[in-house]
């Protein structure tokens, strides 16, 4: 095992290993030592070569969150006693959808300490049973959580909060990047403070495209609510539906609402292909606050290599004032 420290983080270069499946105590159950598949995604179907398994070198603890795919647990490498995150994914759950978790690693190691609000991955190997990948630990908790709790962000509040996504958003697309799952749920405060580093997490929908495939995407994929109207028409989508989603996060921050909130997925989507929402609870639907574009991609600078170099200056309106 070879590793190397980094801006104060290991950096796993060889195979590396998890705890046992029961994932209570160090022992020296072999594992495999790596997703064999992210690293050889071109392998001709059916083929069954593996590394050799070595032991394992995490221990992972509490549950920090779930998903339908995953859940995520704090880990500490036995070693370093470093803290992670171990996103840990279900083989039974995933089966057939293992591209998911190709891409995703993919993503992330070509983005990972490129930006300090991105989140950072650190390893990724694979036991009999699940797929771990293992990433910086942050446990401030979810911006949709902090929203619920304030009921909604001051205006010089948001701004702050804005610019910083707009600016981390820029990178991944200057990276030849879409998210396609930007929302409340995927920021996370690296720490409980109030003035906390935030960054974008859940990698599993992002996409590595080109300028020439800027609007080549077509799955309806994301979270309803934050996606854009063309990937509803599957008429073809890129890059502007992540500011699209910027957008919604805007609203969410001030208004404590999202904007096409309805009782089932399909009067949400018509919401949003039909542009019905309103900025202040109790006026309504209609056209009104932010202003309505028929597609993510008429966003001004949404189709753009440096969305966050359009405004230097984010505009956003809602409570302008702090606390007095």
């Amino acid at each position: 095992r070879e590793a190397r420290e980094a801006s104060g983080h290991l950096l796993v270069t060889s195979p590396t290993r998890v705890l046992s499946e029961t994932q209570t105590t160090h022992n020296t159950e072999s594992c495999i030592s790596r997703v064999w598949m992210a690293l050889n995604p071109c392998g001709a179907p059916g083929e069954k070569t593996k590394p050799k398994a070595i032991p394992c070198f995490y221990k992972t603890g509490r549950t920090l969150g779930s998903g339908t795919y995953s859940i995520v647990k704090e880990a500490v490498h036995i070693e370093t006693k470093k803290y992670y995150a171990a996103k840990v994914i279900s083989k039974r759950i995933m089966a057939g959808r293992e591209h998911m978790v190709r891409n995703e690693i993919a993503v992330l190691r070509k983005i990972s300490m490129g930006h300090p609000n991105i989140l950072t991955l650190f390893d990724y190997f694979e036991t009999a049973n699940n797929l771990y990948i293992i990433t910086e630990l942050a446990l401030g908790g979810e911006l949709f959580d902090r929203i619920c709790r304030k009921g909604s962000y001051y205006e010089s509040d948001a701004v702050k909060i804005v610019r910083t996504v707009l600016d981390a958003v820029g990178y991944l697309h200057a990276a030849g990047i879409v998210h396609r799952d930007l929302k409340a749920e995927n920021l996370l405060f690296k720490t409980p403070a109030e003035d906390a580093e935030l960054l974008i997490a859940d990698f599993g929908l992002s996409r590595i495209i080109d300028e020439e495939q800027l609007s080549v995407l077509t799955t309806t994929c994301g979270t309803p609510g934050y996606m854009a109207p063309e990937i509803f028409r599957k008429s073809g989508h890129g890059k502007p539906v992540d500011v699209w989603a910027l957008g919604v996060i805007t609203y969410f921050l001030l208004s404590g609402m999202l904007p096409f909130d309805r009782d089932s997925n399909a009067e949400e989507m018509q919401a949003i292909l039909q542009g019905e929402y309103a900025f202040e609870p109790g006026e309504g639907t209609g056209r009104a606050g932010l202003g309505w574009r028929a597609d993510a991609q008429d966003v001004p600078g949404g189709g753009g290599r440096d969305p966050g170099g359009q405004h230097a200056e984010p505009r956003v309106h809602g409570r302008r004032d702090g606390p007095q």
